[in-house]
């Protein structure tokens, strides 16, 4: 069910918890959005209207940003990875999932 997900913020916050980008990814018009999923992402259709970039574009300036020897953490990872088309051991060192630290035993 993630074939119909596209990411709406990309955010990058370094080891000393500053913030490096912060975007919210214009829509390009092929993309049909369903829901923004507001309550967890904050984001609604007025906020995304004022997004400047495009998913491609921030990425460029996300590869600019990650030293390569980064450790990527978020929520289902893989997914942004992929979405990006960034490549372990070429754009980051590795990643952690924090969907698998939290799992239910």
């Amino acid at each position: 069910w993630y074939n119909n997900r596209y990411p709406i913020r990309v955010a990058l916050v370094n080891g000393e918890r500053e913030v490096l980008l912060d975007e919210i990814c214009k829509l390009t018009p092929d993309v049909n959005v369903v829901s923004y999923l507001t309550p967890l992402t904050g984001i609604d259709e007025t906020s995304q209207q004022t997004a400047k970039l495009t998913l491609a574009e921030i990425t460029q300036q996300l590869r600019t940003l990650i030293p390569k020897n980064a450790v990527l953490v978020g929520q289902s990872i893989h997914h942004d990875v992929e979405w990006m088309n960034l490549l372990p051991t070429v754009d980051f060192r590795t990643s952690v999932d924090t969907a698998h630290l939290f799992q239910r035993r």
